[in-house]
């Protein structure tokens, strides 16, 4: 099933024939602008993405940036925050706005996105992505998405395998 739009953003989730019930063996993927982002081939129980799914459907209206910062400026920092420890994280969500950056992160900690750092934060009228692999020289890609229009992608997901995973338990 394909939630959104690959040339925007969208989530990619197929069940395995044979899924293991509970276990909810299958494959996801994100598309961000038309690049795929995740070893969907790899697979993964997707019964394990739920905690994140609900976690990142729970942050949304929170990812908002209250800075005059530039979003290149806003990029540069989100860089820097990934490398921080948690505990010296407050320093950077205070320059950007955010109470807590953790927030900002989209990346859902399943081996099929192992390779991959993925963020997301909100402006007035858009919201930006902000993604590179993690083995690179920290090139990163952006896309920029209509306000609101990941938090609902995202959710109907969540809805989605939260729904199958009832069904089986």
């Amino acid at each position: 099933m394909l939630f959104g739009e690959k040339k925007e953003f969208a989530v990619e989730v197929s069940l395995n024939g044979d899924y293991g019930g509970a276990w909810l063996f299958g494959r996801i993927c994100f598309w961000i602008g038309g690049a795929q982002i995740g070893a969907y081939q790899l697979g993964t129980s997707l019964r394990d993405l739920i905690p994140d799914l609900r976690r990142i459907v729970m942050d949304a209206g929170h990812r908002s940036i209250n800075t005059s910062m530039s979003d290149e400026e806003v990029i540069d920092h989100i860089k820097r925050l990934s490398d921080e420890a948690p505990e010296d994280q407050e320093d950077f969500g205070k320059q950007l706005g955010v109470e807590m950056p953790a927030q900002l992160l989209i990346r859902m900690g399943v081996d099929v996105f192992d390779s991959w750092t993925i963020y997301l934060f909100d402006r007035r009228n858009y919201s930006r992505i902000t993604y590179w692999k993690s083995d690179s020289a920290r090139d990163s890609i952006h896309q920029t998405l209509p306000r609101g229009y990941f938090d609902s992608v995202i959710r109907e997901v969540f809805l989605h395998i939260d729904s199958l995973y009832e069904k089986e338990t």
